[in-house]
C-alpha cells in the first residue's frame, strides 16, 4: 500500500473507538445519542452556574489555553466521529496547558500530538506513532475514575489552616484524619468497585462551589488530578519519542535480564509444562524496563511543571495516586475474577511479580514494580527530590492499607461484585488489530 493510502492517526483512532464501544455492544447511533446527552446536560449546567469556573485565569505567557466557558468546549469538534467532544476538549487544553510552559524547542511528537477516549478495557493509554503526527488514547472512564478518586482523597492528604493549603504528615495524624473521616474510605471503595462493575463513571457531580470559592482540599485534589492525567501522558509521549528504535534501553538491562534469566533456568523453567524461550522472555522483560523508564521520564516531566506552578507536592501526588489506584483497582479485580491468583502473588516478592508479570505476558510490570522502580530512578539519578517522592509515597502507602482492610471486610462478609464489566475482559491489542 503506498504511503498517501495509509490511514491518518485520527482514523486510526476513530477504528479503535469504534471497535470498543461495538465490543460493548453499542452502535454508532447509540454512541452518537450518549455524546448528544452529555452536551445536553452539561449546556444545562452552564446556563444555572455561569461562574462555575473562574474567569481569573492564564498562563504566565498571557495567553488563556483553558477554556472556562463550559458551552465553548462544544464549538470545537473533534475530527474523530466517535470522539465525545466535551472530554476531547478538555484534554486537550490540559495538554496545551502542560506543552507551552514545560516544553521549549518542540519535536513534532509534541506539537503534533492527537488526543482521544475510548472504552479500551486497559487501565492505561496507547500511544500510536505515524510519520507525520502520533496520537494517544486514554481508556475513557478512567478519566472520571481518577477525577473523582483525586477529588475523594484529597479530603485525608490535604486540610484548609487560615485560607492556606496544609499537607496532613504521615503516621498519627494522617491516622486521626482517616478514622475522623472513615466515609471517605469506603466513598472510594464504592468509586473503585462501581468503575469494575459497570466499565464507566457518569461524570462526577460538579463541586458545590464556584472555582474561586473552593477550599484548599479541593484545589489539592485539582492540582492532584492534572498531575496525574499529564503523568499518563508524558508516559505514552516517551514511547512516541523513542521512535524509531522504540526504546532508550539503559546500559544495565543487559546484565539485569542474564540475572534474572539464571532465575528462569533454575527454579521457573523446571515448574511449567509450556516451552519458555530466552529472546520471548528478554523482549518482555526489555519491554517493562522500557515502561519503568517510561514512568520516571514521565514523573520527570509532572515535576517541571510543577515546579514552574510552585506546586510540587499536590501536583506529584498525581504520579503516586497513578500507581497505588492501579494497584488498588488490579487488587480489586482479581479478588472478584482470580482470587486464587492474588493469593499466590501476595507471596511474591519484587524479583518474583517481574516474572510472573513475564509469564503473563502483561503490557506492563505490576504496578508495585513499576511504583519501585521509578523511586529507585530518582534514589540514584535525582535524589533531592527522591525524598519528597517517598514521603508522598508514605502517606499512600497508609491511607491505601485502610482501604484494603475495609476491602477485605467487605470479601470476608461476601459484599463484592460476581461480575465485572466486559470491558475488563477484552484485549486491547485485538481492538488495534482488528
Amino acid at each position: 500500500m503506498t504511503d498517501h493510502l495509509q490511514p491518518t492517526v485520527e482514523e486510526r483512532i476513530a477504528q479503535i473507538q469504534l471497535n470498543a464501544y461495538a465490543n460493548l455492544g453499542y452502535s454508532p447511533m447509540e454512541i452518537s445519542a450518549y455524546f448528544k446527552s452529555v452536551r445536553e446536560r452539561i449546556e444545562s449546567f452552564a446556563d444555572k452556574r455561569p461562574n462555575y469556573l473562574s474567569q481569573n485565569f492564564s498562563t504566565p505567557s498571557g495567553d488563556n489555553p483553558i477554556e472556562r466557558d463550559l458551552k465553548a468546549r462544544f464549538h470545537s469538534i473533534p475530527t474523530m466521529p466517535f470522539q465525545e467532544p466535551f472530554i476531547h476538549s478538555w484534554l486537550t487544553d490540559v495538554w496545551h496547558y502542560h506543552r507551552v510552559r514545560v516544553y521549549k524547542n518542540e519535536a513534532p511528537a509534541v506539537s503534533n500530538l492527537v488526543l482521544g477516549t475510548a472504552p479500551t478495557g486497559g487501565f492505561n493509554a496507547l500511544a500510536i506513532h505515524d510519520q507525520s503526527k502520533n496520537g494517544i488514547l486514554i481508556e475513557d472512564g478512567l478519566l472520571y475514575f481518577c477525577r473523582q478518586f483525586c477529588s475523594l482523597i484529597s479530603r485525608l492528604l490535604y486540610r484548609q489552616n487560615k485560607g492556606r493549603m496544609e499537607f496532613v504528615n504521615v503516621g498519627d495524624e494522617l491516622d486521626a484524619q482517616i478514622s475522623a473521616n472513615h466515609s471517605i474510605i469506603e466513598s472510594l471503595i464504592d468509586t473503585t468497585v462501581d468503575y469494575l462493575v459497570d466499565g464507566f463513571l457518569v461524570p462526577p457531580n460538579p463541586h458545590p462551589l464556584d472555582q474561586d470559592d473552593k477550599d484548599s482540599e479541593v484545589v489539592g485534589g485539582d492540582l492532584m488530578f492534572n498531575g496525574l492525567m499529564t503523568f499518563v501522558i508524558e508516559h505514552e509521549l516517551h514511547h512516541l519519542l523513542a521512535r524509531p528504535e522504540g526504546k532508550h534501553l539503559l546500559s544495565n538491562v543487559k546484565e539485569s535480564f542474564e540475572d534474572l534469566w539464571k532465575i528462569f533456568e533454575k527454579d521457573v523453567i523446571p515448574q511449567v509444562s509450556s516451552t519458555v524461550e530466552k529472546e520471548e522472555v528478554r523482549q518482555i522483560f526489555e519491554d517493562h524496563q522500557e515502561e519503568i523508564y517510561g514512568d520516571y521520564r514521565a514523573v520527570k516531566m509532572v515535576l517541571a511543571q510543577a515546579r514552574i506552578d510552585r506546586s510540587i507536592w499536590p501536583t506529584l501526588d498525581g504520579p503516586m495516586v497513578f500507581f497505588h489506584v492501579t494497584e488498588l483497582f488490579r487488587w480489586v479485580l482479581l479478588v472478584t475474577t482470580d482470587p486464587e491468583r492474588l493469593k499466590l502473588e501476595a507471596q511474591l516478592d519484587g524479583v518474583w511479580l517481574s516474572i510472573a508479570a513475564i509469564l503473563h505476558d502483561e503490557s506492563h510490570p505490576y504496578p508495585l514494580v513499576r511504583r519501585a522502580g521509578v523511586l529507585e530512578f530518582f534514589k540514584r539519578v535525582d535524589e533531592p527530590f527522591y525524598g519528597i517522592l517517598l514521603e508522598r509515597d508514605e502517606r499512600f502507602i497508609q491511607v491505601f492499607n485502610t482501604i484494603r482492610q475495609s476491602l477485605l471486610r467487605r470479601v470476608k462478609d461476601g459484599a463484592m461484585p460476581k461480575q465485572v464489566s466486559a470491558k475488563w475482559r477484552g484485549s486491547q491489542k485485538a481492538l488495534v488489530s482488528t
